[in-house]
């Protein structure tokens, strides 16, 4: 082997560094230049609803304590708590014998003045015979008279005492007043049951139609009243609601607004508002957690942006807006109410604005040049059908080839 001077090996490596050096450069350089991929919305000024989800809690439409109206030794408990029952079936039973023992009395005493009744009818007829010929003196046919009309009375009263102790009899079966599912029994057979007692024998939700309580942010309700002031937000004659499940899942029924706080929960700064909504299939019940909105508020020619969009820059709330050379530019903006996932704009945009909502921590500074990630995806998509047309086509021309 020959020995290579030193002379000659430095300059050759004076080279090679300068020649790696100028390729890391090129390098970086194209890295910087390279546009950012992001999600792009193009702004609209248009009439939009209020469509802020709210938490909610439904409840019962009614919620009926069931007591007892006669009292007695609680004999059985009929129905299977949390069962839904009908309005009139039988919840509870008291023992009766105190009450049919009464009924039969009153029955006796009806018989009684009743017969009574016949015996004085007949007494009268007989002495207004006699007086209208002046057989008998005045006052005998006026005690005639009295004792007919006594009679009648007693036979009166022995009907309502009657009809009483029926009332009374069948209010020893315990009904449930209301359609609906019924809560935990708060006795058990064997207590003595008075209509005195604190606690209701149990409760009955009537859950058809269903309500639905959510709370609205005092400082929403504002903003929304001053802006239909100004004409920037219409009202609709009836408010409805739209609820949704846990998981997301529309209910099919719409609701109405039935009630709306006219006073601020102090603990919480917000105003109360309820829906009600129909349940033909028991598919909500009480105490279920949902989401709800209050429809019916609509924002005329306004700027609703995802608050997704929204960068904090030096201060400042701002979006990213894309000319047409695809170069981003940090802008300020006024952002207006809080619509849940979303901002009114009152300043700073403008329809046909292309924002960036999607990978704004990509766009490092202004004036950086970003792609459309929907237009980079349609033009890979146009691409790849050219390229497989061109392989298509090449296949059958080979094909063609072999057979000549």
């Amino acid at each position: 082997m020959q020995n290579i001077s030193i002379t000659k090996v430095i300059p050759l490596l004076i080279v090679s560094l300068f020649l790696f050096s100028g390729c890391k450069k090129e390098a970086v350089q194209q890295t910087q230049s390279a546009p950012a991929i992001v999600e792009m919305m193009t702004v609209k000024q248009e009439n939009a609803p209020f469509d802020t989800i709210f938490v909610g809690i439904a409840e019962g439409s009614k919620a009926v304590d069931v007591r007892a109206q006669v009292g007695g030794i609680l004999r059985e408990r009929v129905y299977q708590e949390g069962q839904y029952v009908n309005a009139g079936d039988v919840l509870f039973v008291i023992e009766s014998d105190t009450y049919e023992a009464a009924l039969k009395v009153a029955q006796g005493n009806l018989d009684n003045a009743k017969a009574q009744l016949r015996k004085a009818k007949l007494d009268y007829d007989r002495k207004s015979n006699l007086y209208k010929t002046s057989s008998i003196s005045k006052s005998e046919y006026d005690s005639a008279v009295a004792s007919y009309e006594m009679a009648k009375a007693q036979v009166e009263t022995a009907q309502g005492n009657l009809s009483d102790s029926k009332i009374r009899l069948g209010y020893a079966n315990v009904v449930a007043p209301v359609s609906g599912y019924t809560s935990r029994a708060n006795y058990t057979e064997g207590n003595l049951i008075t209509t005195a007692d604190v606690n209701p024998l149990t409760v009955v939700n009537q859950v058809n139609p269903i309500h639905v309580t959510f709370s609205i942010p005092a400082t929403t309700m504002t903003s929304i009243r001053l802006l239909a002031s100004e004409g920037k937000v219409t009202i609709a004659d009836n408010l409805t609601s739209t609820l949704y499940f846990g998981d997301g899942v529309e209910y099919p029924e719409k609701g109405n607004i039935i009630f709306f706080d006219k006073m601020i929960t102090s603990a919480t700064g917000d105003i109360k508002a309820k829906a009600e909504f129909p349940n033909p299939y028991m598919a909500v019940l009480p105490g279920q957690y949902v989401r709800a909105t209050l429809d019916g508020y609509t924002f005329v020619n306004a700027i609703i942006i995802p608050q997704k969009a929204v960068v904090q820059r030096q201060g400042q709330q701002m979006v990213i807006v894309v000319d047409q050379q695809n170069i981003a530019h940090f802008t300020p903006v006024e952002l207006g109410m809080n619509l849940g996932n979303k901002f009114l704009v009152t300043k700073g945009l403008n329809a046909g604005d292309r924002i960036v909502i999607e990978g704004t921590n990509k766009v490092m500074r202004d004036n950086s040049p970003v792609m459309d990630k929907a237009l980079m995806m349609q033009k890979m998509s146009a691409q790849g059908k050219t390229q497989g047309q061109a392989k298509s086509a090449a296949g059958q021309g080979m094909q063609q080839g072999q057979k000549q």
